[in-house]
């Protein structure tokens, strides 16, 4: 493994001045086009997610960000990067679900990274933080707590432009941002602080936040408190005692958790058990493992500390600007669905123009995860300028404009599509899932005749022009 000496550099950003450090970066592995393609096998992913294109590199990064209590602490992530590209890449920054057992971080090459992998390998720069408080992070991960997430997340694409920079790889301006579970939250968390704080430092063109806790003072809470059972529990803890670290909630865990529970959490919650472990040992019903005094505190007490701390990670309170699209299924018991709907009326009601709310079916909070990544990744496709991958060869660029046209639109089925001032050459259709529903073959024709077959909803239309660029536009089957 080699391992490159400390890069201090110094961000200075006037009108915001912000203090971070790449510290140092250390290749990881590498993959072949060939062993992606294995892992495709492997994984069971679908053929349609995208062709493999380039070699893989991926780094592990250790930098400085801003850890609970504001001050600078170091976090560790990963960097997966395509070889021998013969243009600039955009970034793809993905926000990792819930984990206790840290071998799953992403800089340990835990499960999710994958994801890293086969992005990459489709012509992506992808970032993913471990998040504070995980992997090389000191101290215990402020579960679900927005502003260390958005942290993690802002410094992590910096270090990554800036390992790119000193390294030969070239990036255009173009990133995206992706994450399921608690990286929805986390993903909501990166874009508001980008939106409120940054927006002038990163060119955000899409965001896709996945069944994420957005109202986490809300349905969540509601969730953990009442007499039901939950699949869950150790969610409940592991809030607890990660806003301790942010709010200082209490002094021992004694306060808050009843016998036997205040003796074995720590333990349980020492980075080596995963979440199926540590819910074994927890009542099915959370509340069955709080102190009866702080609970009858906590209901009775509209202000209680640890109400107002959950309140402080709601992210549903201000107006977004770029495009955001939700996605989260109806079915989901684990994190439910009223967290996006809640989330999505407030941004309509605010004023928002441009955040969308995909429901991907009636499965529960794991067999949505797949789907809901899938068709996140394939709709960044259709936004992101690509140099290959998915939908031609190595020198297609990916656009999302006005040029393409398509009427009538909505329809029953029947639509004609066109590229302003040039032919189409091929032309695809896509479900909110990701999965190709329609197809041409070489056209070359101004206008294009499409019959459907397909239920009613909401489809990503792809065509490629003649100069090999691809525009994309949503349509709609009635």
């Amino acid at each position: 493994m080699k391992i490159k000496s400390l890069l201090f550099i110094i961000f200075l950003y006037f009108g915001n001045t912000l203090y971070a450090q790449l510290l140092s970066d250390s290749l990881m592995i590498s993959y072949t086009q060939q062993q992606v393609d294995s892992i495709y096998t492997s994984a069971g992913i679908p053929s349609f997610v995208g062709q493999t294109n380039y070699d893989v590199n991926v780094y592990k990064l250790l930098y400085e960000t801003n850890g609970a209590t504001g001050a600078v602490t170091t976090a560790s992530g990963a960097l997966f990067l395509p070889e021998n590209v013969s243009c600039g890449l955009p970034i793809i920054s993905y926000q990792h679900g819930t984990l206790a057992n840290e071998s799953g971080l992403p800089s340990k090459l835990g499960g999710e990274a994958l994801i890293g992998t086969i992005a990459a390998s489709h012509g992506y720069a992808v970032v993913m933080p471990d998040y504070i408080g995980m992997g090389d992070s000191p101290g215990f991960h402020p579960y679900c707590h927005a502003q260390t997430e958005a942290n993690a997340v802002l410094d992590i694409i910096r270090s990554g432009k800036l390992f790119c920079n000193s390294n030969g790889y070239a990036l255009n301006d173009q990133i995206f941002l992706m994450g399921y579970s608690q990286g929805g939250h986390a993903t909501m968390a990166a874009i508001k602080e980008i939106e409120l704080n940054y927006s002038s430092e990163f060119n955000v063109v899409a965001s896709v936040p996945m069944a994420g806790p957005y109202y986490i003072s809300g349905v969540q809470r509601e969730l953990l408190e009442n007499d039901s059972v939950y699949s869950q529990p150790g969610y409940l803890p592991y809030i607890i005692m990660g806003y301790n670290e942010v709010y200082d909630l209490y002094d021992s865990l004694q306060e808050v958790f009843a016998p036997p529970y205040d003796s074995i959490l720590a333990t349980l919650f020492d980075g080596t058990n995963g979440m199926g472990t540590i819910n074994g040992y927890l009542p099915s019903i959370p509340k069955n493992m709080i102190d009866s005094a702080y609970f009858a505190n906590f209901l009775a007490d509209s202000l209680h500390p640890f109400k107002e701390a959950l309140r402080d990670n709601d992210l549903y309170n201000w107006v977004p600007q770029t495009h955001i699209r939700m996605a989260h299924c109806a079915g989901d018991n684990v994190v439910p669905y009223e967290h996006a709907q809640i989330a999505y009326d407030a941004f309509i009601a605010a004023g928002a123009a441009s955040v969308e709310l995909i429901n991907n079916g009636n499965m529960d909070h794991g067999p949505c995860g797949e789907l809901s990544i899938i068709g996140a990744k394939l709709f960044i496709d259709t936004k992101a300028e690509l140099c290959g991958g998915g939908f031609g060869g190595a020198a297609d660029k990916v656009l999302s404009d006005n040029k393409l046209l398509v009427y009538p639109n909505p329809s029953i089925g029947s639509f004609v599509a066109s590229i302003s001032n040039t032919n189409i050459l091929e032309l695809n259709l896509v479900d909110l899932l990701g999965k190709k529903v329609f197809e041409t073959g070489n056209t070359n024709q101004k206008e294009v005749s499409i019959e459907l077959t397909v239920r009613p909803g909401i489809y990503l239309l792809r065509a490629k022009s003649v100069d090999g660029v691809i525009h994309s536009k949503k349509i709609s089957v009635k």
